[in-house]
């Protein structure tokens, strides 16, 4: 009987070791499917996170798409001539009004001196365009240059720093607008009171009669200006 009664408690106390080993190992089963199940909602949030941000970055590039092609519609329709030159001086960007001024089609990756054919003034440009590079603003930079048909073109030109989104200046923007028109009624108008002058002088200092000053007048005047068109 006590073999038994020992066997008995023997059984027992082994059943109860067995059975809270097996409750801890339900117990650790359990916490893993339940951390499993935690990890899966948050990769299932990550993953939303993740879809949420490629629709906010495709809705963002849309918008810069929309905005660079707006900004590129305007610039090309510009009156007046501009290019944008990197910090060498290449030719980056340029509009319809710069082509038409300046004749070139295509002068991508050209040094802005090299397209323009070595234009008069070329060192004053150079200089404007180092001070532009510093930061500064550069108005009423005139020039000229030979244009492909043969006739001289009078620019006025502004030069401005373009900056990145640091703030540093990543190039130039020079704006062109043809003065030539204004420029030969300069100089016809000067020829004209040159010429007044010159009369006026040669009147004064000879005893002529009425007949040969109006002559002389007609002379003058009927002389034509001579002076290069731009067109």
């Amino acid at each position: 009987l006590g073999f038994l009664l020992v066997a008995a408690l023997a059984w027992v106390a082994c059943t109860a070791q067995v059975a809270h080993r097996c409750a801890a190992a339900n117990e650790a089963l359990r916490d893993k499917i339940a951390g499993l199940a935690r990890g899966d909602d948050e990769r299932a949030a990550q993953q939303r996170e993740m879809e949420e941000a490629a629709q906010s970055l495709a809705l963002t590039n849309a918008l810069l798409a929309e905005a660079s092609g707006r900004f590129q519609e305007l610039f090309q329709g510009l009156p007046v001539a501009c290019v944008c030159c990197d910090r060498a001086g290449r030719i980056m960007e340029w509009n319809r009004a710069w082509t038409r001024l300046h004749a070139q089609a295509n002068p991508l990756g050209q040094a802005i001196g090299e397209a323009l054919g070595g234009p008069d003034g070329a060192p004053m440009l150079a200089e404007a365009f180092r001070a532009a590079l510093g930061g500064e603003i550069r108005e009423g930079v005139e020039w000229t240059y030979q244009h492909e048909g043969g006739a001289r073109v009078h620019v006025y030109s502004n030069l401005f720093p373009l900056r990145g989104a640091d703030g540093a200046v990543t190039g130039v923007l020079g704006a062109d607008v043809d003065i030539s028109a204004q420029q030969e009624a300069e100089d016809a108008l000067r020829e004209s009171e040159e010429r007044m002058h010159a009369l006026y002088n040669t009147t004064s200092q000879q005893a002529l009669s009425f007949e040969e000053t109006a002559r002389l007048m007609t002379d003058v005047i009927r002389r034509p200006i001579r002076y290069e068109s731009a067109s």
